[in-house]
């Protein structure tokens, strides 16, 4: 069950690929491709059938042994990595982003609010990574806050995966930025 709501959550994505190279382009998209995203949901779904897998064998040798229940925790840490992960995937389907190289400012359309502008050379931005604790079966989760006066953008790590957006967080890089970890990192 849990396998197709990711799934039909993944198919409704639509990846329009450039034949421009990257290297003569001016607009880069902040995307993901499907199947990059299909890719990422068997990982975390392999951790999420693990969480399942370990809280059977935990409630089986419960009944004998107490000791077993210090690992639900463990349990329910990897079941919740779906949680996190559809929580991603809702925040880079409701927002539309497009970086300009030459004029390096990032244009941010959300479904539920006007669409803005960030100059990354010009403006005063702040820079906030919140990031899980450790990577589960290769996959780490977290985002970028990227804020100024006007508007504040969410950049799940998930478009991190795209080689082509890989221009734009080189220059993300480059800025200051307060990490904060968090066990379950939500938009």
């Amino acid at each position: 069950m849990v396998y197709y709501f990711i799934a039909q959550k993944v198919s409704k994505f639509k990846f329009n690929s450039s034949s421009i190279p990257l290297s003569n382009r001016e607009n880069i998209d902040i995307n993901i491709p499907t199947f990059m995203l299909q890719r990422l949901f068997k990982k975390t779904l392999m951790s999420v059938g693990i969480g399942f897998l370990i809280l059977f064998i935990i409630i089986v040798i419960a009944s004998k042994f107490k000791i077993a229940l210090l690992f639900i925790p463990i349990s329910f840490y990897l079941i919740g990595q779906y949680f996190v992960f559809s929580n991603h995937i809702k925040a880079i389907k409701n927002q539309k982003i497009n970086y300009n190289i030459k004029a390096n400012t990032l244009t941010v359309s959300t479904t539920d609010g006007p669409r803005s502008i960030i100059n990354l050379s010009t403006d005063n931005i702040t820079v906030k990574e919140v990031k899980t604790v450790q990577k589960n079966n290769g996959v780490l989760m977290g985002y970028f806050i990227l804020s100024n006066k006007v508007t504040t953008c969410y950049l799940p790590y998930l478009l991190v995966e795209n080689a082509e957006t890989k221009p734009f967080f080189d220059k993300l890089q480059l800025y200051k930025r307060e990490v904060v970890t968090k066990l379950f990192p939500i938009i």
